[in-house]
């Protein structure tokens, strides 16, 4: 990750939670070139709405 300081890069992560174990993989993109900081929305549920939105459910450990 942010090997090439002109160049805004991207980052895998994989979330899941407890009652979500799938992983779900998740693509970050840097804030600005060179900056090293990766960010990313993406959506959490207590119901199982779409495919690509992690359940979870009060008290699940998140990663």
């Amino acid at each position: 990750m942010n090997n090439d300081v002109n160049y805004k890069e991207t980052a895998n992560v994989s979330v899941y939670s407890d009652s979500d174990p799938e992983l779900h993989v998740i693509e970050l993109r840097e804030t600005e070139s060179d900056s090293g900081v990766f960010e990313r929305k993406f959506g959490i549920s207590n119901s199982r709405s779409a495919p690509n939105v992690v359940f979870t459910q009060f008290g699940d450990t998140k990663a």
